[in-house]
């Protein structure tokens, strides 16, 4: 086996197991916490470099090998949404790998960014595409290349690896259908509190009057008991909403997702007003009658559509 000490290893060799994702289950289960991204690729680290390769089946075997984040590099450019890697100092003055995401882009030269961390509370501002950023970048230079005591190997590696342990380790966790994840942090879908997809099937014709709405959205509409863990909140209206492709769309794949309600397909559709086309005076649809398609798309070309049909459940 290549030694797990070596470039070889961490760049091309490295994969994320069965064991991983079960050891990951269990301290969930466990301490009954959510989990950062950052914290889960630092453990994985340190377990390999304390106990060697794990002989567990992969759990990778459909993945492309596509980084979905990549290292900080000044001299590259950022969009909102990317996935990142950074070293961030800490207040002791030290410095650590953090996974986060780029949340804004200020569209002048040169280009400041703000990330999100993980675990921290405040965003972090970086800036690419001017040579004073150079010092950054040597710094991650450095970083990558010092030669670390064992205690420090962890950060080294995530330095020069990132890319491809996180990017593994997000996929691995989003095929299994045991985790869900949000905004850099994961949880057990079982361990969720409940939410009634009949509450999502109450908003929808208010949330249809949206270009689009975010989870934020929900939460202002939805009332909470004081003390209620947000985070775990708008996780369980995420898998609501996942129950609802029929009504709702995730039109972004960023991790804070956009949503988009959508109208009934006329198959679907049960008309709840009358409508009379403005062109022809001719009753177009009627309360609890049958939609006829090109009834339907008369309406879609007046715009009228959505504010007339609900779906046949009657919500």
């Amino acid at each position: 086996m290549t030694d797990i000490d070596s470039d070889e290893y961490w760049s091309k060799e490295f994969t994320i197991t069965s064991a991983d994702l079960d050891r990951i289950h269990e301290q969930i289960q466990r301490d009954n916490k959510i989990v950062d991204v950052t914290s889960l690729v630092k453990q994985l680290v340190k377990r390999r470099l304390e106990f060697g390769h794990e002989i567990s089946p992969t759990v990778l075997k459909l993945w492309t090998g596509k980084d979905s984040v990549r290292i900080w590099d000044p001299f590259v450019k950022w969009s909102v949404g990317d996935g990142i890697i950074v070293p961030h100092m800490m207040e002791d003055g030290s410095h650590e790998c953090f996974v986060g995401e780029v949340v804004s882009v200020d569209k002048r030269k040169p280009h400041d960014i703000e990330i999100r961390l993980d675990g921290q509370n405040e965003l972090a501002i970086y800036r690419y595409g001017n040579p004073e950023a150079t010092d950054v970048h040597q710094f991650a230079i450095n970083l990558a290349e010092k030669k670390y005591e064992k205690a420090e190997g962890v950060e080294g590696i995530v330095a020069r690896f990132g890319n491809r342990i996180v990017s593994a380790l997000l996929y691995a966790l989003k095929s299994d259908e045991r985790f869900v994840g949000l905004e850099g942090k994961w949880y057990l879908v079982h361990k969720l509190p409940g939410f009634e997809v009949e509450i999502l099937k109450s908003m929808h014709p208010d949330l249809l009057k949206k270009p689009s709405f975010s989870l934020d959205d929900i939460m202002l509409m939805v009332k909470t008991e004081d003390g209620a863990d947000k985070a775990l909140l708008k996780m369980s209206i995420q898998t609501a909403l996942l129950q609802l492709p029929e009504r709702f769309e995730n039109i972004s794949a960023l991790g804070r997702p956009q949503w988009k309600a959508l109208p009934p397909k006329p198959e679907q559709a049960k008309v709840i007003y009358y409508v009379y086309d403005p062109s022809t005076y001719e009753i177009l649809c009627s309360p609890e009658q049958h939609l006829p398609l090109e009834k339907a798309q008369r309406l879609m070309e007046l715009n009228l559509y959505v504010f007339t049909t609900t779906f046949m459940d009657g919500v």
